[in-house]
C-alpha cells in the first residue's frame, strides 16, 4: 500500500520563480490551494448533478424535454465551446503581426 501524502505520478508542480526571494508566493502558486480549489470545483458539480437529478425542470422546446436531446444544454454549451475555439483559431490568422513588428 502507498503511503497517502505521496503525490500522485506528474502531480508535483514545479517552483515558480519570483520577482524576489523573499516574496511570498500566490494563489495559484501553492499546490495545496490548488488542490483544494479542484476539489472544490469537482464537489460542486457533484452537487449540481445531484440537483438535476431531483429538480422538476420545466421545459420550453421539444429539444429540452426527455423525448429530446438528452443533455441539451450541456451539449448545446460545447459546440458553442468549439464555435468560439475554431473561431479564434481562424481570426487569428488574420490579426496576428511578425514577430518582429514592432521593430521594423
Amino acid at each position: 500500500m502507498t503511503d497517502p501524502r505521496t503525490p500522485w505520478p506528474g502531480d508535483e508542480m514545479p517552483e515558480v520563480p519570483r520577482k524576489s526571494p523573499d516574496e511570498a508566493p500566490g494563489i495559484l502558486q501553492q499546490p495545496e490551494r490548488v488542490r483544494r480549489w479542484m476539489r472544490g470545483l469537482f464537489i460542486a458539480a457533484i452537487v449540481m448533478l445531484l440537483a438535476d437529478l431531483v429538480y422538476e425542470a420545466h421545459f420550453h422546446t421539444e429539444l429540452e424535454s426527455g423525448d429530446g436531446i438528452y443533455a441539451f444544454y450541456g451539449l448545446y454549451g460545447f459546440a458553442g465551446l468549439i464555435v468560439l475555439v475554431g473561431g479564434a483559431k481562424l481570426l487569428r490568422q488574420f490579426v496576428m503581426r511578425k514577430e518582429d513588428y514592432y521593430d521594423e
